[in-house]
């Protein structure tokens, strides 16, 4: 008579349940991701859109993970400006860039969102106190597939995001930049064009 199996653990099956979830999630942003792509790479019509509206609603959306991992989101919510931009676009832009300085942000530090507003256009800047990013690096990172040497062994990253980011701007006629934060960290900012005032 052969020897019953032993059960398997209920903590066993709570990591495999756990691991499989993670990459359920991972392939549902890399679909998510390259949809957004192809959509940048076709005609796309500008709508004018709420910048204030977009900010709160990102903050509503990442505040509780920013929470879970004892980051603070300090979002300036500014007066009623929009930009003209692909729709879903700057909330698209912003999902990468919080996602991204979650990721590297350590705790007890903050991510902070500001803008300015010039007579044309509106630039969003996205500040961690994160490790930063070297200027090299920098100078690919929007390129895509591109990944950074201290994010190979990361999970879950496709190379994508930033490259996303970068055609949604210029599909909406805006640029973006990362640029070094003081004293440790990076800012990822977006310009985008102004449009009429929201009445």
């Amino acid at each position: 008579m052969s020897a019953l199996k032993p059960e398997v653990g209920i903590e066993v099956l709570n990591e495999d349940l756990e691991a499989a979830s993670g990459e359920i999630e991972r392939l549902q942003r890399l679909v998510e991701q390259l949809l957004a792509l192809a959509r940048t790479e076709k005609k796309n019509v500008l709508v004018d859109v709420d910048v204030a509206a977009v900010i709160q609603g990102r903050l509503e959306m990442w505040n509780s993970l920013a929470e879970e991992r004892n980051v603070m989101l300090q979002f300036a919510v500014p007066e009623k400006i929009s930009v003209r931009v692909i729709d879903g676009s700057l909330e698209q832009i912003l999902d990468n860039y919080i996602d991204n300085a979650l990721d590297y942000a350590p705790e007890h530090s903050a991510i902070s969102l500001e803008v300015e507003v010039s007579e044309r256009e509106v630039k969003l800047s996205l500040a961690d106190e994160g490790p930063g990013m070297p200027e090299e690096a920098r100078q690919h990172a929007f390129d895509r597939f591109w990944r950074g040497a201290e994010s190979q062994n990361r999970p879950g990253g496709s190379g994508l995001g930033l490259s996303i980011v970068s055609q949604l701007a210029a599909a909406s006629g805006g640029t973006v930049d990362l640029a070094q934060n003081m004293p440790t960290g990076l800012v990822a900012s977006v310009s985008l064009r102004k449009s009429m005032p929201i009445k």
